[in-house]
């Protein structure tokens, strides 16, 4: 835009490189170039972004000729410039772009039309400028396309650069769990592959196929996973994330929430708007505290928290991805919050069925393991996640033998867990056990 400015002005357009002026020679160069400018009829380009903005003020405040400023502060040394708002680069623009760079390095043996396909699921999927789309395509051009997975690199390299830094507000995972990982009826299963079909289409059919225009709520996807303690809520997350290559920002309630006004409004605004490129899940675990029931109202206290709880319904419903809230007890949602979330799957206590097929995947294939009886190991009312933690436990008493993982190193690791649960255990699920 700076260069057809020019252009149109009959001026040439040169940029300058901030980090190599030093300050104290700022205003030397400045004059020297204000000669060249008058010489040449031409302009100078000064980028103010990526901690730029303190050295471009400099400038500004040294040099006469003409200049056009590239950044986010309208303000300049205390005079508000001129500016231009220049919106987001449109997602039509982004795929017409991805698609001529993807026509120029089809691998042999792809589809004649997947440059399109390919470059619709990129615009579909991240909102990124094209700065950004230039520097994930030269890094992803340094790994091989291979006719099985051709857009891979490109989309793990745009991943990476839109990866958001959340300051301690949240931490960003990179999911490596699978659909065989999860234990959950057939029914819940279904619901979380609707879900992921809504995050792959979602531009094509709100944007292409115009259902964005025929309603006036939100299109996020806001999702609810409740279900008791260690039954696989956040597993699920990660499995919808790893099917559909995002990363998930799982925010840290605690972080999160002030008791100060309007400060957790400001750090709930500071997530969404740092996921907006596209290449993440939002996941809010044991979100209860903060998306309970909103209270009647009888301090500024309850007033503010019922805010608070406002506004986040409002950013899940204008968010473009996927946010998902976890919950212990569904029963203690607010019903109004339940009607504006598009998905609920339940996350049921894995009856005998599910547990033993917990069991059978418990352990790594590296980890040496004896004769274990299954059917006996699931009689114990154990989850998915205290499962996990019983067969690490046995595995360390393993190793710490140097044999391999018998069921007395499973016994040991139980008792510690029902410990720690602070519950009995039942006779009826230790019987037979050697």
């Amino acid at each position: 835009m700076a260069v057809a400015t020019a252009e149109a002005c009959g001026l040439e357009a040169w940029e300058i490189d901030l980090a190599r002026v030093a300050p104290d020679a700022v205003e030397d160069l400045a004059r020297r170039w204000q000669r060249e400018a008058w010489l040449r009829d031409a302009l100078l380009v000064v980028d103010a972004h990526d901690g730029a903005l303190d050295a471009a003020r400099a400038w500004v405040r040294a040099c006469k000729a003409p200049l056009i400023v590239l950044g986010r502060e309208r303000v300049v040394n205390h005079r508000v410039l001129p500016a231009v708002e220049l919106p987001p680069t449109p997602r039509e623009e982004q795929r017409l772009r991805w698609e001529r760079l993807f026509d120029e390095a089809a691998p042999e043996g792809v589809d004649a039309g997947w440059a399109a396909v390919a470059a619709a699921r990129m615009a579909g999927q991240f909102d990124v400028s094209v700065a950004t789309m230039q520097a994930a395509w030269t890094q992803a051009r340094g790994a091989p396309l291979e006719a099985v997975d051709p857009l891979g690199p490109t989309w793990d390299a745009v991943r990476a650069h839109v990866r958001p830094r959340l300051d301690g507000l949240a931490e960003v995972l990179i999911p490596r769990a699978r659909w065989e990982d999860l234990q959950l009826p057939p029914a819940e299963l279904e619901m979380l592959r609707t879900i992921g079909t809504h995050v792959r289409h979602h531009a094509q059919v709100y944007d292409d196929w115009g259902f964005g225009a025929r309603t006036s709520k939100g299109k996020g996807t806001a999702v609810l996973f409740a279900g008791p303690s260690g039954t696989g809520k956040t597993h699920g997350a990660e499995v919808l994330a790893a099917s559909l290559r995002l990363d998930i920002v799982r925010v840290d309630l605690s972080a999160v929430m002030s008791k100060w006004i309007g400060e957790t409004q400001k750090n709930l605004g500071k997530v969404f708007d740092l996921a907006e490129t596209g290449g993440v899940i939002l996941l809010f675990d044991e979100a209860d505290a903060l998306f309970g029931r909103r209270s009647e109202v009888k301090s500024a206290s309850d007033r503010h928290a019922n805010m608070d709880t406002s506004y986040l319904l409002q950013r899940m419903e204008t968010f473009k991805g996927l946010s998902i809230l976890t919950s212990n007890i569904k029963d203690g949602i607010d019903r109004a919050f339940l009607r504006r979330l598009r998905f609920v799957v339940n996350f049921p206590f894995p009856g005998p069925s599910e547990r033993e097929r917990l069991w059978r995947r418990a352990f790594p294939p590296g980890v040496p393991v004896g004769t274990l009886d299954h059917a006996a190991l699931a009689r114990l009312h154990l989850a998915g996640g205290a499962v996990r933690n019983v067969a690490t436990n046995a595995a360390f008493f393993a190793a710490e033998e140097g044999t391999a993982v018998e069921m007395r190193h499973l016994k040991r690791a139980v008792v510690l867990e029902y410990q720690k649960m602070e519950q009995p255990i039942l006779e009826s699920e230790m019987s037979g056990w050697k």
